[in-house]
């Protein structure tokens, strides 16, 4: 699960998800922003969380929105692929608009090959 603006477990959204697919026999990695505090790597609820360094646009007004939208998407199309690459079976992303769907044509393409 690929997760662009929120923290993970703290999108209640996302980590219903991620319990549910747990619940139903599935191994859940969630690749989400790292806050103050926050381990780069956690497991939660038998959920594996790999985080990332995100700038949060506080205060920085477009610019900053479109820093952390540029770090975010860079970010999550690397480990997304790698995660495509090496062994997920399917992959949920979490990203308003749906700018990721480069890494759908990917996990597609590797089904039919």
């Amino acid at each position: 699960m690929l997760l662009e603006n929120d923290l993970y477990p703290e999108d209640v959204r996302v980590r219903d998800e991620a319990h549910s697919l747990v619940a139903g026999g599935y191994d859940v990695r969630v690749i989400a922003p790292r806050g103050p505090g926050q381990a780069r790597r956690a497991r939660i609820d038998d959920v594996t969380v790999e985080r990332y360094w995100l700038p949060m646009a506080k205060r920085g007004g477009a610019a900053g929105l479109l820093a952390e939208y540029a770090v975010a998407h860079v970010q999550l199309l690397i480990r997304g692929l790698g995660s495509l690459l090496r062994d997920a079976d399917f992959l949920h992303s979490h990203n308003p608009p749906d700018t990721l769907f480069p890494l759908a044509l990917v996990a597609h393409a590797r089904k039919l090959g």
